[in-house]
C-alpha cells in the first residue's frame, strides 16, 4: 500500500474513532441528571436535591427557563418529559456541557431563599429516578389556597395518624399531640367556610418544630413569599452576633458597623425569640444558625412581637455585637429574600503555613464541602498524598449533611488496626408498615448486633457495648432493636494507619451525616475538634403529603444517640478548641481565625 493512502486511511480511522468516542460521551451525557426528584406546579419545574425541594433556576449558569424553552423549540408538546429525561442532551445540544458535577442556582420552596449549590453530582441513577416517578405521576397538584373547613380537619387527622405511625420523636419532649391538634381544631374559625391553606400549614409547622426533630419541615406550595423583607443581602454569624455582609462578599453592608443589633428598635436577640417557634426546639447552634432567614421575613417577625407592619424598617449598626457605636437607617423593606451561599472557597491540598507557624512535614487539608459518597475517591487521593503530612485538617464547616461513607473511609485511616473498632452511632427507628427491615442499612450503615454484616469480633464488640449503654431517652414502646455503626480499617488498597495529628473544623451548621461525623471522629485519640459546636441532628426522613391541602411533611423516623447516651438532636457535637467566626472571616478576602486556630492545635499536639 502506497503510503499516501496508508496515511489517509489512517487519519480516516483517526477521526472516526474520535466521532464514536464523542458520540459515546454524548450518549453517556443523555442518561444523567443532578435532581434527585422533579416534580411540576402549573408547568414550572421544582426539584429535589438530597432531602430539600426548590425552584431550579440555572444549572452551570445556563438559566433553567432557556433549557426549558429549548427543550420545547427542539420537541413540541414534550417539554416537561425532555426536560426530565434528556436535560443534558439538551444543554449540550445548546452548546452547554453537563459535567459529572455541576452548580445549581435554586430557590427554596418552603421559604422562597435562593441558595447556590456547588459540587452537585449528576449520575445515571438520579435520571431514572426522576424518569420513574415522572411516568407514575406526570404533574403533582398544586396545594389549593384554601380548602374546606372539614377537608382541613381530615387533614389535621391524618397528620396526628402518620406521626403516630412513624415519628420517632413523638414522645420525646413530652408534647401531648392529643391536646396539641386540638387547639388547632379549635383555632380554625368554625363559622369559616373555608381554611387559607397557608393558615393550616403554619399550625402545623409550629406544632412540628416542639418536638425537637432538626429534620422535621412542612411545606406548602401555596404560602405566599414573604411581602416584607430585610434589606440586608447576607446576615451570618459571626462571634456571639449577627454581621451585615454585601451579597458578593466584597465588603460589609456597613463597614464601619457590620453588626446588626437592632431591628425597629427591638434588639437583635429578642428577634431570634420571636421566630423560635417556627425552628425545631433543637440546640441553640442550630436556633442561631437558621434565625437570620427566618428574621429576614419581616412580618413573621413583626407579628410575633407585636409590631406595626411598615414598608420601612429601621435597622440599628454597631461595631461590635455588643451596640457600641451604634447608628440607626431607615430602608425600604425589599421584595427578594436575602442569599445564601458557601462562603469557603479553599480547596483540598498542601496548606501554606507562615514559617513561624510550620508543622514539620507539612499539613494536609482536605475540604469536604458536603457529606458526598462520590467525594470517597477524591479523599483517598488526597489521603495518600499526605501520607508523610506533620498533620492533617479536615474542613467540614457548613456541610449540612448527606452520606456516611466519607465518615467511614477517613476513619479507616484513623483507627488504630490494632484496637478493636469504635462504635460511633446508635439508633432505632419507630416501627411502620411502611419500612422494611433494613431501614436503618444501606447508606446509613446502621445494622443490627446480630447481623451478618458484622464479624465475630464485631459482633463481641457491640455485646460489650450494649451492656453498658444507656441512652438519656428510655425509647417507648414500638421500636425496632438497636443498630449500630462501627469505625474500623476499611481494607481498601491504598489505606494505612495515619498516627499524625488530625484536626478538624466545625461550626454551627455542620447537620445531620455531619454531625455523626464529627461524633464518630471525636472519640478517635488523635482527634481535636476546632470551631463551634454542631447544629444536632440524625434522621432516617419520611415524608407523607396531606390529601386534601397537599402540605407536605418530613419527619424523623430514627432516634439517633451518640455512644455516651445522649441524642445527637437537641445537643449537637461539642468541639474541644472553642473559636468563633470573626466578622472579618465572611468576607471574600478575609481571614479564617478558625483555621489559624486549627494549625495552632496541631502544633501544640505535635509538642
Amino acid at each position: 500500500m502506497r503510503p499516501m493512502v496508508l496515511r489517509t486511511l489512517l487519519v480516516t480511522l483517526f477521526l472516526l474513532a474520535l466521532t464514536a468516542s464523542a458520540a459515546a460521551g454524548l450518549q453517556e451525557g443523555r442518561k444523567a441528571s443532578p435532581f434527585d426528584q422533579l416534580r411540576w406546579n402549573d408547568g414550572a419545574p421544582e426539584v429535589r436535591v438530597e432531602e430539600t425541594w426548590y425552584v431550579p433556576l440555572s444549572i452551570e449558569g445556563v438559566a433553567v427557563s432557556e433549557v426549558l424553552a429549548y427543550c420545547e423549540k427542539r420537541w413540541p408538546g414534550q417539554r416537561q418529559k425532555r426536560f426530565a429525561e434528556d436535560l443534558a442532551e439538551a444543554m449540550q445540544l445548546m452548546g452547554h456541557d453537563l459535567p459529572r458535577t455541576v452548580a445549581l442556582e435554586l430557590r427554596r420552596v418552603s421559604d422562597g431563599e435562593e441558595v447556590t449549590l456547588k459540587g452537585v453530582t449528576c449520575t445515571q441513577e438520579k435520571r431514572q429516578r426522576v424518569k420513574s416517578a415522572l411516568s407514575e405521576r406526570r404533574e403533582r397538584p398544586r396545594a389549593p389556597a384554601t380548602i374546606s373547613r372539614e377537608d382541613a380537619l381530615a387533614d389535621l387527622a391524618e397528620f396526628g395518624a402518620r406521626l403516630r405511625d412513624q415519628f420517632a420523636y413523638l414522645e420525646w419532649k413530652g408534647v401531648d399531640l392529643e391536646s396539641a391538634l386540638q387547639d388547632i381544631e379549635e383555632s380554625l374559625e368554625p363559622s369559616s367556610a373555608t381554611i387559607p391553606t397557608p393558615e393550616l400549614a403554619n399550625h402545623l409547622q409550629r406544632l412540628l418544630m416542639r418536638f425537637g426533630d432538626g429534620h422535621a419541615r412542612v411545606d406548602c406550595s401555596a404560602a405566599p413569599r414573604p411581602r416584607r423583607l430585610l434589606p440586608v443581602p447576607r446576615l451570618e454569624l459571626a462571634g456571639d452576633g449577627f454581621v451585615a455582609v454585601q451579597l458578593d462578599r466584597s465588603d460589609f453592608f456597613r463597614p464601619s458597623r457590620p453588626f446588626v443589633v437592632a431591628i425597629d428598635g427591638v434588639l437583635i436577640e429578642e428577634w431570634v425569640d420571636a421566630v423560635r417557634p417556627w425552628l425545631a426546639d433543637g440546640s441553640e447552634a442550630l436556633v442561631r444558625s437558621r434565625a437570620p432567614r427566618l428574621i429576614a421575613d419581616l412580618d413573621r417577625g413583626r407579628a410575633a412581637l407585636g409590631l406595626e407592619e411598615s414598608d420601612q424598617v429601621e435597622v440599628t449598626f454597631a461595631r461590635d455585637a455588643r451596640g457600641r457605636g451604634k447608628k440607626s437607617e431607615t430602608f425600604d423593606v425589599v421584595a427578594r429574600d436575602m442569599r445564601a451561599d458557601r462562603w469557603l472557597q479553599r480547596e483540598t491540598g498542601w496548606l501554606e503555613v507562615p514559617a513561624a507557624k510550620r508543622v514539620k512535614g507539612g499539613v494536609g487539608y482536605v475540604r469536604l464541602p458536603q457529606m458526598d459518597d462520590d467525594l470517597i475517591p477524591e479523599l483517598r487521593r488526597a489521603m495518600t498524598e499526605f501520607r508523610d503530612a506533620g498533620g492533617l485538617i479536615v474542613d467540614v464547616r457548613g456541610n449540612g449533611g448527606g452520606q456516611r461513607g466519607l465518615l467511614l473511609a477517613l476513619a479507616g485511616y484513623l483507627v488504630d488496626p490494632d484496637e478493636p473498632p469504635v462504635i460511633a452511632n446508635v439508633a432505632a427507628y419507630r416501627k411502620s408498615e411502611l419500612f422494611r427491615p433494613d431501614h436503618l442499612g444501606g447508606s446509613r450503615h446502621l445494622y443490627r448486633a446480630e447481623d451478618d454484616h458484622w464479624s465475630d469480633d464485631e459482633k463481641a464488640t457491640i455485646a460489650a457495648f450494649a451492656d453498658e449503654f444507656e441512652p438519656e431517652w428510655k425509647l417507648p414502646d414500638g421500636f425496632s432493636e438497636w443498630h449500630y455503626l462501627l469505625l474500623r480499617p476499611t481494607g481498601d488498597a491504598g489505606e494505612y494507619h495515619f498516627t499524625k495529628p488530625t484536626v478538624v473544623l466545625c461550626d454551627e451548621a455542620c447537620f445531620s451525616a455531619t454531625d455523626i461525623f464529627l461524633g464518630g471522629l471525636e472519640l478517635l485519640p488523635n482527634v481535636t475538634l476546632v470551631g463551634r459546636p454542631s447544629g444536632g441532628g440524625s434522621a432516617r426522613v419520611q415524608g407523607f403529603t396531606l390529601p386534601n391541602s397537599q402540605i407536605e411533611v418530613r419527619c424523623a423516623s430514627m432516634a439517633s444517640f451518640r455512644p455516651d447516651g445522649r441524642t445527637y438532636d437537641g445537643h449537637g457535637v461539642e468541639v474541644d478548641v472553642d473559636v468563633a467566626r470573626e466578622p472579618g472571616d465572611l468576607l471574600r478576602d478575609g481571614g479564617d481565625a478558625q483555621l489559624e486556630a486549627a494549625i495552632a492545635a496541631l502544633r501544640k499536639r505535635k509538642r
